[in-house]
């Protein structure tokens, strides 16, 4: 399986809506708004895999922005890819 981890876009709306659906609740005005905090409002990064989101990691900065300093707001993996290194890659990723 080839996973690839990289910045979310705006393409990546419809897969985040329903990473939502699938793993956190089948309701489409959250998972929406789900999907727009992670492109929009944080920054996070994807790890994907043939069109599925393995998992997400955001986070927003504090302080100003030559501080580095920054606030972990979300780790999450898709239950199916748990205990496989995805949530480590995407640790991993935001450090460097």
């Amino acid at each position: 399986m080839d996973k690839i981890v990289r910045n979310a876009t705006e393409k990546d709306m419809d897969l985040l809506v329903k990473m939502y659906l699938d793993e956190v609740e089948n309701h489409q005005q959250r998972a929406q708004q789900f999907a727009k905090d992670l492109i929009y409002r944080f920054k996070t990064i994807i790890c994907i895999s043939d069109k599925n989101i393995l998992g997400t990691i955001t986070w927003d900065t504090r302080g100003g922005l030559d501080d580095g300093v920054i606030e972990l707001v979300g780790l999450g993996t898709n239950s199916d890819f748990q205990r496989q290194g995805v949530a480590r890659e995407l640790v991993l990723s935001l450090i460097n």
